[in-house]
């Protein structure tokens, strides 16, 4: 089970939920954990207000828990922007110092381009959905 976390959304007010099954969900970050890597299913915007200090919240927690393989998962995002690609590049350096990794998958073709121009794809694995980012994860294991 993920241990708790605590992120806060606008006027500071907790916005962390722990779900039936027992992963957690922020506004728009679910957490849970799956075989060897941390899940966090995103949706919305990730422009660099609230929830985008909430996902650099819980990066900077589970790569501060443990080594950490995450998968984000883009699916349900619409669009980002420079502040949430300084919170995944930020979250890289931390996890890869400590042999972990973050793979992204379900970008939309509007983030794909984005992480093409940018060149994040030399930097971050990336996949069709989540299902495929754990089978990549498991085939270099």
């Amino acid at each position: 089970m993920p241990s708790e976390f605590r992120s806060f959304g606008a006027l500071g007010k907790d916005t962390k939920r722990r779900n039936m099954d027992g992963s957690m969900k922020h506004e728009q970050i679910e957490i849970r954990e799956e075989l060897t890597a941390t899940i966090l299913s995103l949706e919305g915007q990730f422009v660099g207000g609230d929830e985008t200090d909430a996902l650099r919240d819980v990066l900077r927690d589970i790569s501060t828990r443990k080594t950490a393989d995450i998968i984000v998962d883009l699916t349900n995002v619409s669009y980002v922007n420079s502040s949430f690609i300084s919170a995944l590049l930020a979250a890289h350096a931390s996890i890869a110092r400590k042999g972990g990794t973050i793979s992204v998958c379900g970008l939309n073709d509007t983030i794909a381009n984005i992480f093409a121009v940018s060149k994040l794809n030399l930097i971050f694995a990336i996949s069709g959905d989540v299902s495929s980012a754990l089978a990549d994860r498991l085939s270099k294991q």
